[in-house]
């Protein structure tokens, strides 16, 4: 069994004209809501062992709030392009490369991949995860390289305005 779990970055800011999409910082909000979910994510026991981001500017940052809650060396966060504006089948590639070293891994990205994503691995039909969202999954596989569709199951899925 695999622990995976996925973290859209927090609200972000369009207030910046000229920057490329994915230099757009988080805004006020996403400043307050990330470490609001990281905390609640660290308190519900969560460790994972493993952080991968996607290279824009305000899921890194996510990826680095989580981190300072996680106490997890921000040095040791690792990034990937292909996170950024992706399909499903990159999603499987990425995770298919992971270290069997690691039991829990942390993506931090986008959507709309990690709602299609999510409903394809855990055959759910999930509407969306909203920003600053946290999806936890366990998945019924040994090593990484054996990920597929439908082997996940949804243990947590996490948000702002979650009424829990």
């Amino acid at each position: 069994m695999r622990l995976l779990t996925l973290v859209r970055h927090g609200k972000s800011s369009w207030k910046y004209d000229g920057l490329e999409d994915f230099e757009r910082p988080l805004n006020q909000r996403g400043w307050k809501d990330v470490p609001n979910m990281a905390l609640r994510f660290v308190n519900k026991g969560h460790r994972p062992d493993y952080l991968l981001s996607s290279y824009a500017t305000r899921a890194l940052t996510t990826a680095r709030l989580f981190a300072q809650q996680l106490k997890y060396p921000v040095e040791r966060i690792r990034l990937s392009e292909q996170v950024y504006e992706c399909f499903s089948d990159d999603l499987y590639d990425v995770i298919r490369g992971f270290n069997d070293q690691h039991w829990h891994a942390c993506l931090f990205g986008h959507n709309p991949s990690f709602t299609v994503f999510v409903n394809d691995l855990c055959g759910i039909d999930l509407d969306n995860v909203p920003t600053s969202g946290v999806v936890h999954m366990k998945l019924s596989i040994e090593h990484w390289k054996q990920i597929e569709s439908g082997c996940g199951e949804l243990v947590d899925f996490d948000f702002p305005k979650n009424p829990s």
